[in-house]
């Protein structure tokens, strides 16, 4: 897999104007390189497990806390409805 990206940043290198697509999707291939990293570390897969298991409980309070904005922000859209469209200040007073 190295090799490959090796080969594909050479010739990029040499062909900087050339928007060739099979390169192109070949270039992607660099986002995976992490991935070996995760794999070979057992801390590293350690933490990513524990991710991935949390991401269910992290859903729930993003609804929860979502949930709750959006009933202050209709108390807020019922309390303050008509209050700001007019001036309290003098009529021929600069702000």
């Amino acid at each position: 897999m190295d090799l490959i990206v090796l080969v594909t940043s050479i010739i990029n290198i040499l062909t900087p104007g050339s928007d060739n697509p099979v390169l192109k999707s070949i270039r992607i291939l660099r986002a995976f390189r992490p991935l070996r990293v995760i794999s070979r570390s057992r801390n590293m897969r350690l933490v990513i497990n524990a991710l991935f298991r949390t991401l269910l409980d992290i859903g729930n309070l993003i609804s929860i806390v979502s949930i709750i904005i959006i009933v202050f922000g209709l108390m807020g859209i019922n309390l303050f409805s008509g209050k700001f469209f007019h001036c309290n200040g003098l009529e021929n007073e600069v702000l």
